[in-house]
């Protein structure tokens, strides 16, 4: 996620692409879905990690908090439909629950 503070045109693609994935032109999506990508595979490793209790609860409950700032908008809950089936189960279950508990932003 660093890249989107790095770079104004992956900034613009992200915001554009969290709002509804047809605000974006293919190669644009290709980004935003690898952006997403990363951000998913890194917070299923920091999930496993977690089932072990090698985080404190106040560092996992602000991991989660970024989860759903990031994956409960309208085009990251598009792309998670599509794409969420290559995550382990548990961490698909864990971002389902919190996207059903948030309000779409």
């Amino acid at each position: 996620m660093s890249h989107i503070t790095a770079s104004v045109e992956i900034a613009r693609l992200f915001r554009l692409g969290q709002k509804d994935l047809s605000n974006l032109a293919t190669d644009d999506l290709v980004r935003y879905g690898t952006l997403l990508t990363q951000f998913c595979h890194n917070y299923d490793a920091h999930y496993h990690v977690h089932q072990k209790q090698a985080f404190p609860d106040d560092f996992w409950e602000s991991c989660q908090r970024s989860m759903q700032y990031v994956l409960c908008t309208k085009g990251a809950r598009i792309w998670w439909a599509n794409y969420g089936h290559q995550y382990s189960r548990s961490f698909q279950d864990l971002v389902t629950n919190l996207m059903d508990e948030s309000p779409e932003s």
